[in-house]
C-alpha cells in the first residue's frame, strides 16, 4: 500500500492486525501525541500522558455537562504534569513528581515526533489567534537548524 504514496507524504500506521484477529491480541502502538489547536500538548505511552498545553477547565464560561471548550488554556505548566490513565482516567490528579522517570522514555517519544514534523511539517491550520507560537510555526526555523547542524558535522546541539 505505501508504494502508492508519494515519498513526500507521511504515513501513521501501524500493522494493527495482530490486535484485531488475534484472540486477547494487543495494540502494536505505545505512544499517541495530542494537540489542541495548533499546540503539541501531550504525549501518551502505555498508560501515562504528559501535558505541557491544555485547556483551563470553567476559565470564562461554566461548561456544564455538554462538554465542549470553554476558551483558555495554558502552554506553560511550570512543572511535571503526567497521568496514569489507568488508575486515574479523568486526568484530576497529577504524579509527575513521583514518576520522574516516566519521563524519559515520553521526552524520547515527544523528540522523535518533534523529528517527524520537521522531516514531514503539517500541511493544514485552523484560523486561531494566539500571542504564543504554536510549535507548528517554528518547524522552519528548527529544520534549518538541524540542516546546518548535519551540514557543519561539529557534534555541538544546534541551539543554545
Amino acid at each position: 500500500m505505501a508504494s502508492f504514496v508519494s515519498e513526500d507524504r507521511y504515513i501513521d500506521g501501524i500493522d494493527q492486525t495482530g490486535m484485531l484477529l488475534a484472540d486477547n491480541g494487543q495494540s502494536a502502538r505505545r505512544s499517541r501525541p495530542y494537540t489542541m489547536n495548533q499546540y503539541f500538548s501531550a504525549m501518551r505511552i502505555d498508560e501515562f500522558k504528559y501535558v505541557w498545553t491544555a485547556e483551563i477547565e470553567n476559565g470564562v464560561v461554566q461548561r456544564g455537562n455538554w462538554g465542549g471548550f470553554s476558551g483558555p488554556i495554558f502552554v506553560e505548566s511550570g512543572g511535571a504534569i503526567l497521568f496514569n490513565l489507568y488508575s486515574n482516567p479523568q486526568e484530576d490528579v497529577s504524579i509527575g513528581v513521583r514518576h520522574l522517570p516516566m519521563l524519559v522514555p515520553v521526552m524520547t517519544t515527544a523528540g522523535d515526533y518533534m523529528k517527524e514534523l520537521i522531516k514531514y511539517p503539517p500541511q493544514f491550520k485552523i484560523g486561531f489567534i494566539s500571542n504564543n507560537p504554536p510549535i507548528y510555526d517554528l518547524l522552519p526555523q528548527a529544520k534549518e537548524k538541524l540542516e546546518q547542524f548535519e551540514k557543519e558535522g561539529t557534534g555541538k546541539y544546534p541551539w543554545p
